[in-house]
């Protein structure tokens, strides 16, 4: 099971429905000018950033998790047992939407733009 930390809050979706990650290179080529060379910078890649997109069996549940990803205040720390890679801690950079996964409600999802810290 999925949690969501943070100080004294700790949310708990039903399923991480999916990741959507990217990590910067951040390496640099320059191009010589009046040459065919040309210049490398080799540089460690950046962390991992993009959209987390956790289930909630209900609106309620997921208006409660949507405002307490956009409260500002620190870092969360994301643990996905049955998915190792998926854990780490991350900082909300971006929107945190909920949506509706059906007709009658029953399953609402939240995506929030997170950046690894």
């Amino acid at each position: 099971m999925a949690t969501m930390t943070r100080g004294a809050t700790v949310l708990t979706p039903v399923d991480v429905l999916g990741w959507s990650l990217s990590r910067p290179s951040r390496s640099v080529v320059h191009d010589l000018l009046g040459t065919d060379e040309v210049e490398v910078t080799v540089r460690p890649a950046g962390p991992r950033t993009g959209t987390l997109r956790t289930l909630w069996t209900d609106h309620t549940s997921a208006l409660a998790a949507a405002a307490a990803l956009a409260v500002p205040g620190g870092a969360w720390v994301v643990a996905v047992p049955e998915r190792p890679g998926l854990s780490m801690t991350a900082l909300v950079t971006g929107d945190v939407d909920e949506s509706s996964l059906s007709d009658d409600g029953a399953g609402w999802a939240v995506d929030v733009t997170v950046t690894e810290v």
